[in-house]
């Protein structure tokens, strides 16, 4: 026999109905002397909290679908752009033109992890950790906060961070613009954001 306490989820059918419901059995043993005397438990009706759960995963079944649709319309339109200017080479908009790529692509693989039920269920997101220059890309950042924000003037202090480290570059792009978003938005009569490092 085990003494390791048991947590169980089951299915039960209702008598004379062919309703079933989801139960969380918990047991735990109680000691006494090292020894075990008894065991004591709980069982949980938990089928409205299963309901959600399925609810949820079929919203972001179609949330996927629905998402990725205009994403790639968005980059046909895209790619349509970058052949007509083959015959009238504009270097500054070859320039723009790569970083929406580069931001659709990241806009993709962020809705693929968002959406994928099985890494949501168990709380972890996939790491996609390797080396990469942290100077250029808090560069990457303030300009995609300057092409979205145009009327906010971004002051860099400090030296810049010519380090290459180890990790998710995608992730910790999306916190950096999150934390320039977000003072942008709550403190919207100033026009100024200071990034120091």
């Amino acid at each position: 026999l085990t003494e390791n306490p048991l947590e169980l989820e089951v299915r039960l059918k209702e008598l004379d109905s062919d309703v079933y419901h989801f139960h969380l059995l918990r047991i735990i043993p109680i000691k006494e002397k090292d020894k075990i005397v008894k065991w004591v438990g709980t069982f949980t009706d938990i089928e409205d909290q299963k309901q959600i759960e399925k609810k949820k995963d079929e919203f972001l079944s179609i949330a996927s679908h629905e998402l990725k649709t205009p994403l790639t319309s968005i980059k046909a339109y895209i790619q349509l752009l970058e052949r007509s200017l083959k015959n009238n080479p504009n270097e500054t908009a070859n320039t723009y033109l790569d970083r929406a790529q580069l931001q659709l692509s990241k806009l993709n693989n962020l809705i693929a992890d968002l959406l994928d039920i099985s890494k949501i269920e168990s709380g972890k997101l996939k790491l996609n950790k390797r080396p990469f220059h942290f100077e250029n890309l808090i560069s990457s950042v303030i300009d995609i906060i300057h092409q979205t924000h145009e009327h906010v003037d971004i002051v860099r202090k400090g030296e810049a961070v010519n380090l290459h480290i180890c990790a998710d570059e995608v992730r910790i792009e999306q916190v950096l613009i999150n934390y320039l978003t977000n003072a942008l938005k709550y403190s919207p009569e100033n026009k100024q954001v200071i990034i120091e490092t």
